[in-house]
């Protein structure tokens, strides 16, 4: 450690009137003020190693914040922290007094941050008794520090702390406008938002934006279960494949309780999946998504540093939580409006108008492209029969039967709707005659064998025509099918033909 020239005393004064001016104009960032203040200290009084430890509420212990002279990015000196009254720093900060030790080689309360270090003076960082931290100074040299050090060093570090305090205020001073900026624009958005992927992606990026986190994600309840509905800054395919089904797990907690979770560390604290997920973080907030009784989801925010969402946190994602919810309500009330308005309320399978655009647009592709379209109606041959001996609730049994069984037996890309009373239609994309034959023989086969109650066949005649084999627009390619179905009647019922 080398030393360095120190100011004649008589200017100490002056310089100690600049340092004020000086860190006062920096106190808009806290950074600032401690990098300013431990610059001062080396260019104007010429002091060598010095570094300054704060306060930390949620670890209860003084933390290194900055360093600068000689030494200052040596790791142990970076990697220092204590707690109250443990050391000559932490006795500075339990008594509010100076340490000043001429030779710390022979004072055991020491701890050993360098081993050139001999005389250490430590100063708390104290405003109206509110303990901020502690300014530490080292020197090679046996009693470097006198008296009229303290009286320097004790102005100076009311000063810093009167800055920092300052620039504390500042600083949540922006973040509350920058908070209440982002509130008021994700209200804007979700009010904009019409369906549940876009209001959760911006829910997410609300979050991230409102905590300084440096991961996200949202669960969204489907069933019994959970799937991963958005993620930010995090393996998506390694986080799906490990949803929070286990009772234990900290999205069925929040579910149970209907309150949040903030953690210190994921990795000690939560089950052995989010240490599988998530190594690299530590700190976690999570947080339910509802709203009128009802839970859509669970949203989580992490952080790599242990303990860093608090309580301030945790009430801003409470508020973007409760926006989500209203938002979400709306947004699951016009889906349900939607699939109400296209959906056949005794099947669940769609219903006639639904069928009617979708006919015309899946034309319009098939002579976009070239492709070929099936078209199958399938006529139950048995409903009246039911109805007259068992009652129209059996008939309506027999439908609902039929139209499981007609989903059944056909591809994810068809198109199955009830066309009303006992006929159904399947309409097959870029599908030709031969196999959608198949098919029609396939649900005629199924229905026949699915079904004798009461002595009462349920069997199904099918017609089937394809574009533009048998037909040239939506209209004809129906009345094409409609005309295979009447000859399937007429030749016996329980049968398939092709127009």
């Amino acid at each position: 450690m080398v030393s360095i020239e120190r100011p004649a005393r008589g200017r100490e004064l002056e310089l100690l009137t600049r340092a004020t001016e000086t860190l006062l104009l920096a106190a808009q960032d806290p950074q600032v003020v401690l990098a300013t203040a431990l610059d001062l200290l080396g260019a104007h009084f010429g002091y060598g190693l010095r570094y300054l430890l704060l306060y930390d509420k949620v670890t209860d212990e003084f933390v290194f914040a900055d360093a600068a002279g000689p030494g200052s990015e040596r790791p142990e000196v970076r990697a220092f922290r204590t707690k109250s009254g443990r050391g000559l720093t932490g006795i500075a900060a339990e008594t509010g007094a100076i340490v000043n030790v001429g030779d710390v080689r022979r004072d055991p309360r020491y701890l050993s941050v360098i081993p050139d270090c001999v005389s250490e003076i430590c100063v708390p960082l104290l405003v109206r008794g509110d303990r901020l931290g502690v300014l530490v100074v080292q020197s090679p040299e046996p009693n470097a520090f006198s008296a009229l050090d303290e009286e320097l060093l004790t102005a100076f570090c009311h000063v810093a702390a009167l800055a920092l305090i300052h620039a504390r205020a500042d600083r949540e001073q922006r973040a509350r406008l920058l908070e209440a900026g982002v509130l008021h624009e994700v209200a804007r958005q979700l009010t904009e938002a019409t369906t549940t992927e876009d209001i959760l992606h911006r829910v997410l990026d609300a979050t991230m934006r409102l905590t300084d986190a440096e991961a996200g994600l949202i669960w969204r309840i489907e069933g019994d279960g959970f799937r991963l509905a958005t993620v930010r800054n995090l393996d998506a395919e390694q986080v799906a494949a490990h949803p929070p089904d286990a009772e234990a797990s900290m999205s069925r907690l929040i579910l149970a309780t209907g309150h949040p979770i903030r953690l210190a560390d994921v990795q000690t604290e939560a089950r052995p999946s989010w240490q599988r997920q998530v190594p690299h973080l530590h700190g976690i907030l999570g947080m339910p998504l509802r709203s009128e009784g009802r839970t859509y989801g669970t949203l989580f925010a992490l952080h790599s540093r242990p303990g860093f969402f608090g309580l301030d946190h945790e009430r801003r994602v409470e508020v973007v939580a409760a926006l989500a919810g209203a938002a979400l309500a709306r947004a699951f009330a016009f889906d349900e409006a939607q699939r109400l308005a296209i959906t056949d309320a005794l099947t669940g399978l769609y219903n006639v108008r639904y069928f009617t655009t979708r006919l015309e647009a899946e034309i319009q592709r098939a002579q976009r492209y070239g492709h070929e379209l099936a078209l199958l109606i399938v006529d139950s041959d048995a409903l009246k029969r039911v109805n007259d001996q068992l009652g129209h609730a059996a008939g309506n049994e027999l439908l609902v039967e039929l139209a499981r069984t007609i989903r059944q037996h056909v591809r994810a890309t068809d198109l199955v709707a009830r066309f009303g009373g006992d006929e159904f239609v399947v309409l097959q994309p870029e599908t030709s005659v031969d196999p959608a034959a198949t098919t029609a023989e396939r649900i005629r086969e199924a229905a026949y064998t699915a079904s004798n109650v009461a002595g009462v066949e349920r069997s199904v005649s099918v017609g089937v025509a394809t574009y533009p084999a048998s037909a040239a627009d939506a209209d004809s390619l129906f009345r094409q099918a409609d005309a295979a179905l009447y000859r399937a009647k007429n030749e016996g019922k329980n049968r398939v033909a092709v127009a």
